[in-house]
């Protein structure tokens, strides 16, 4: 504990240094523009600033980045050594009137950047009101391919297309090992019906979409003959059909990582075998690592577009109990927030901005013992 607060104090004093407005308490704040209420998460805030940064969540459904977000932002604005006021603003919920009051409040403070982390049924109103403002507005969680975009709105969301695709070609079909059909493993959260549509779409040969909630019946789906007490010989050859049909098959896994180390465990458990679980970048953490056993993962891929970053932001982000090496909105974050306060693309990251939107590349990773490898197969 001490040797944080020193790191803490060390950091401090290097950036109070170069910064020209006074130091006083506050980290970072928000106000809850409904509830007329002033919170403060920490207790440092940098005044009289030259970059005025405004950071926009729906704690519905902003969960964790009600925190981490902000701390992301934070580490960029210390790591740039620039005078800056940072202010979050809360809102309860995604619907329309209220997101267009939170714009409204943030530009009437004095915010020209505004950072919201939206789902992607309000971009259109986004978007609608970007097109009347002055403000630039940066969405870190939303890719734009989907939509007609202003010049004053820029995307970092990871493209989920892409990563589906290389996953895709990484598969060498091989008629002896390897079935094309595929099976998906779904939430009910919209991106991941959106990864499930796309591969529907593009590799038509899906044999089944599972949905997976709070209480799921495994058994049901990896192993039909535990609902049969004393299945007749029909039922028996409908059980093994089942059950086979797996083996040697393609799973994906459109699911957060302790429904994937589920599946994973589960499959194992019914023995049941397919070829390859392939995963977008939703299951890129070393959770699941610790989550899943070695052997549940042996046929797993995972497709990844967080390819650099700096280190010394890095540790700036750590000191704030923060992740821009595996979090992805971090990531994006960093990247987009130092895009639009400088306009050209960065020397810290190698990803470019084109047309608005963060390019990302992929590589495929597989989950080793403990760590991630990459790999082309």
């Amino acid at each position: 504990m001490k040797f944080i607060l020193v790191i803490i104090i060390l950091i401090i004093s290097l950036f109070a240094q170069k910064i020209s407005s006074p130091l006083s308490a506050a980290l970072s704040k928000y106000v809850d523009i409904y509830n007329n209420s002033l919170y403060y998460i920490d207790e440092m805030e940098y005044i009289h600033s030259e970059q005025k940064v405004a950071v926009i969540l729906p704690k519905k459904i902003s969960g964790k980045y009600i925190l981490s977000t902000p701390k992301t932002i934070l580490s960029y604005l210390l790591f740039s050594k620039k005078n800056f006021n940072l202010k979050v603003y809360i809102i309860d919920n995604e619907l329309d009137f209220m997101i267009e009051d939170a714009l409204s409040v943030a530009e009437i403070d004095g915010y020209d950047i505004i950072i919201p982390i939206l789902t992607t049924k309000s971009v259109d109103t986004l978007l609608h009101y970007a097109s009347n403002s002055l403000a630039l507005f940066f969405l870190p969680t939303i890719n734009k391919q989907d939509y007609k975009y202003t010049s004053n709105v820029f995307f970092g969301g990871i493209d989920y297309k892409k990563q589906i695709d290389t996953l895709e070609q990484l598969i060498v079909y091989d008629t002896k090992e390897t079935k094309q059909n595929r099976f998906v493993f779904s939430t009910s959260g919209n991106m991941s019906v959106s990864m499930f549509e796309y591969i529907n779409t593009t590799y038509p040969s899906i044999m089944e979409n599972y949905t997976l909630g709070k209480n799921n019946n495994y058994a049901k789906i990896f192993d039909p003959d535990n609902l049969f007490e004393t299945p007749s010989s029909k039922e028996k050859e409908e059980i093994e059909e089942v059950k086979s049909i797996f083996d040697d098959s393609i799973v994906y896994l459109n699911t957060p990582i302790l429904k994937s180390s589920l599946v994973l465990s589960q499959a194992r458990y019914y023995e049941v075998k397919p070829k390859y679980f392939l995963s977008t970048q939703i299951n890129y953490h070393p959770l699941i690592l610790t989550l899943s056993q070695f052997e549940d993962r042996k046929n797993m891929y995972i497709a990844n577009s967080i390819t650099s970053y700096n280190t010394e932001l890095e540790d700036i982000n750590r000191v704030f109990n923060n992740d821009i090496r595996f979090d992805w909105i971090n990531y994006s974050s960093s990247i987009g927030l130092d895009y639009v306060l400088n306009f050209t693309n960065s020397d810290m990251f190698t990803n470019s901005i084109e047309a608005n939107q963060i390019v990302y590349e992929v590589d495929i990773y597989k989950p080793s013992l403990f760590s991630f490898k990459r790999t082309t197969r």
